[in-house]
């Protein structure tokens, strides 16, 4: 489990590193999706798009094994 943050409008890539039983990188397909889309949207690559000010969780799945993290999208600091 991990936890970041970006600010409203903004992108984030994510990313995934699949193991196996003796930690050497497995090549495989990681599935990303959201708890809630309304706040965000990712890509097949793990872009995440930031909608809406909240927090989402993020599932990074392959096959019946997945992770999450926690993404805090912030509302933006406009400059006067």
């Amino acid at each position: 489990d991990s936890t970041g943050a970006v600010v409203g409008g903004a992108d984030v890539q994510l990313t995934a590193e699949v193991l196996d039983t003796v930690g050497a990188v497995v090549d495989t397909t990681v599935v990303w999706t959201l708890s809630d889309s309304t706040l965000a949207s990712i890509d097949a690559t793990g872009l995440v798009s930031a909608v809406a000010e909240g927090k989402v969780t993020v599932i990074a799945s392959v096959d019946a094994l997945a992770d999450t993290a926690v993404v805090t999208i912030t509302e933006p600091v406009i400059a006067r």
